[in-house]
């Protein structure tokens, strides 16, 4: 009977157990390898972003101040000069005709003065100022009426019209007269209309109107640009009276 022989594995066996060995690689290790990492996605970190600075708002919202305040100065030192230029642009327009509610003529006050007593105005015609202590009653006349009594009609918001002709200004005179007949009357039921005869108007105009700080000059005569004026300014004196 032949004995079994024990001991080590022939060099045949032991070269195919470890080129088994070394192809089929271990179970787990090719699981891992079919494994797909995992992905997550990228967000923007703060940690590298610069903090806004408390003094960077500060001084942007102090820049944005200073820059209203700039402005607004500007704006208060150019609005004088631009309405001194409107005043100017409106008295040459007048002259021709093209600004029916005239302009505007610095106040002289309103001080009550002995009646025939001498008043010096500051301005030619007035449109304000010292007066008599009674005004003239409406309508149109043809002898020189004083300033002293009409500055109180214009006080009382009526309009006054100064004519200058040395022919006498009939025509003008006829269309004055047929204005106080139709012109609207006022909450007294007044015509606050008076026209007087007037030496010396500036620039040569013949025909002005004048309401309280307000005159209107006519290179020529129109009733309509007259109903305008009137419309405009009458009873918008300083005493609310017939």
């Amino acid at each position: 009977m032949a004995k079994k022989r024990h001991g080590k594995p022939s060099r045949q066996t032991q070269g195919v157990g470890a080129r088994a060995a070394a192809v089929a690689p271990p179970v787990a290790a090719g699981r891992a390898s079919r494994a797909r990492p995992r992905t997550e996605a990228v967000r923007p970190s703060s940690a590298g972003r610069p903090p806004i600075s408390r003094r960077l708002i500060v001084g942007t919202v102090i820049a944005f101040v200073v820059i209203l305040l700039v402005g607004g100065a500007g704006i208060a030192f150019l609005l004088p000069k631009l309405n001194a230029g409107n005043v100017t642009s409106s008295a040459a327009s007048s002259a021709t005709g093209g600004d029916l509610l005239g302009v505007p003529v610095p106040d002289e006050g309103r001080v009550h003065v002995t009646e025939g007593s001498a008043i010096n105005y500051r301005h030619n015609p007035p449109a304000s100022g010292p007066h008599y202590p009674a005004p003239k009653d409406w309508g149109i006349y043809t002898t020189t009426i004083a300033p002293g009594y009409w500055v109180h009609n214009l006080e009382h918001g009526g309009v006054v019209v100064l004519y200058d002709c040395p022919a006498g200004c009939s025509q003008v005179v006829a269309e004055l007269q047929q204005a106080y007949q139709t012109f609207p009357k006022d909450k007294y039921g007044e015509v606050k209309l008076l026209a007087t005869p007037y030496s010396g108007l500036p620039n040569g105009v013949q025909v002005m109107a004048v309401a309280w700080d307000f005159q209107k000059a006519y290179s020529s005569f129109d009733l309509q640009k007259l109903l305008a004026f009137y419309n405009g300014r009458v009873d918008h004196g300083p005493e609310d009276v017939p």
